[in-house]
């Protein structure tokens, strides 16, 4: 189980991000965690203090240190915003990098879809599962 600290973030962006962990576990069987009291090693941060003047139109980054990750995300994002680019950023803690298309394209898609739909949550998840999948198969051969 890996668990990361989610100390940030208003109690609504708290839940999609603990939504997305939940459905990643669903439909890959590895555990991730967020919680308010976790190691300083890992963590998830919402916050515009994250970003500094360079960052003006990202939503969201992932940074490795040697031994730290981090993620971090901007506040106040739509929902299915928040949880596409939250997926997205755990792409990169898991070890993916950009593709041309989907979740792990440069930019995650920020329309926004209203309530989080269980299919959508899940197609989303999935995609990155498979492509976790994939790139383990990659590295076997």
């Amino acid at each position: 189980m890996v668990v990361f600290t989610l100390a940030s973030g208003t109690p609504s962006e708290r839940l999609v991000i603990r939504q997305a962990l939940r459905d990643f576990a669903l439909v890959s069987g590895r555990v991730v965690v967020a919680r308010k009291n976790g190691p300083r090693s890992r963590r998830i941060v919402i916050s515009d203090e994250a970003f500094g003047p360079a960052d003006h139109d990202s939503v969201g980054y992932h940074l490795k240190g040697k031994r730290s990750d981090l993620i971090a995300l901007r506040p106040g994002l739509p929902p299915s915003t928040l949880y596409t680019v939250f997926i997205h950023e755990l792409g990169h803690y898991l070890g993916l990098e950009h593709r041309a298309e989907g979740i792990m394209a440069p930019r995650p898609e920020t329309r926004s879809w209203g309530r989080l739909t269980r299919s959508l949550r899940r197609r989303v998840t999935t995609e990155l599962t498979q492509l976790l999948l994939a790139s383990a198969i990659k590295r076997l051969e």
